[in-house]
């Protein structure tokens, strides 16, 4: 993982022969340290159920069978959403003839878990709604990744497990109430990723510090765990993207290259 960051999207083979790009992507990212510039691939795929089942083929045996092997059509589509869309970016990471023996496990967190290719690598995930995106790491260079759509009925909900600082400074911001929210509730579970809690530890322990504007959405940082930022995308369609990442790791790249924002 060496090659410098993109401004276009990429959709490499066998992948290319399949989707658009109005459907799916990849962008390499730069992750620019004090010493050193490693990458990250960011991928993302959106489908309905019915549009990516004929790509159920390029999902490892292992995968397949799950698949298979699922009947509620909802999970049928989140998984195989995602799946494609980790595939997608391990294929631009390590190959198409690495990624043949690399299957995505679940962990008992419902985690992804790499099962064979390089141990050298890291994957996370997100999916909501028919879009998934996930990003192929440095194994250590910890990343969590978020998607969540902004919906303002779900407003009060998300300010009740915030404390009041941090959703103060939210709704102070020049957006609206339920994009600032739902953005500061993506950068909480892209950290819960790199934690591997899920958002099943404390709220408390996930708050938001530092949030700031940006050209293309919000940055801050976590007040318990220093070492982390977060840099957040929001998509004029409502979607924002939320990616967790150490603090001094300055992300290279521009986001807003994933056409994420039209409908599907």
């Amino acid at each position: 993982m060496t090659e410098e960051a993109e401004d276009q999207p990429v959709i490499p083979t066998p992948f290319s022969e399949r989707l658009t790009r109005a459907q799916a992507g990849t962008l390499t990212l730069g992750l620019r340290r004090e010493s050193d510039v490693d990458t990250a691939t960011l991928s993302w795929l959106r489908g309905t159920l019915q549009t990516l089942e004929p790509l159920a083929d390029l999902l490892h045996p292992i995968e397949r069978a799950r698949f298979d092997a699922m009947q509620f059509p909802r999970r049928r589509h989140s998984y195989l959403v995602g799946r494609l869309a980790s595939r997608l970016a391990l294929c631009r990471a390590v190959g198409p003839e690495a990624l043949r023996d690399i299957s995505i496990g679940q962990g008992i967190f419902t985690q992804p878990v790499l099962e064979g290719g390089p141990s050298s690598i890291g994957l996370t995930l997100a999916h909501t709604d028919g879009v998934a995106a996930a990003i192929v790491h440095p194994a250590g260079h910890p990343m969590g990744i978020d998607l969540e759509w902004a919906d303002p009925q779900r407003i009060d909900a998300m300010r009740r497990q915030m404390s009041d600082t941090e959703a103060d400074a939210a709704l102070a911001l020049d957006v609206p109430p339920a994009v600032a929210l739902t953005a500061i509730w993506g950068a909480k579970e892209a950290l819960s990723k790199i934690l591997r809690t899920g958002m099943m530890c404390p709220f408390e322990f996930l708050e938001t510090c530092a949030v700031s504007p940006t050209s293309s959405g919000l940055a801050g940082e976590y007040t318990h765990f220093g070492q982390y930022r977060f840099e957040v995308t929001c998509y004029s369609g409502g979607l924002s993207l939320a990616i967790a990442l150490p603090r001094r790791t300055t992300l290279v790249g521009d986001l807003r290259a994933a056409p994420l924002e039209a409908p599907l």
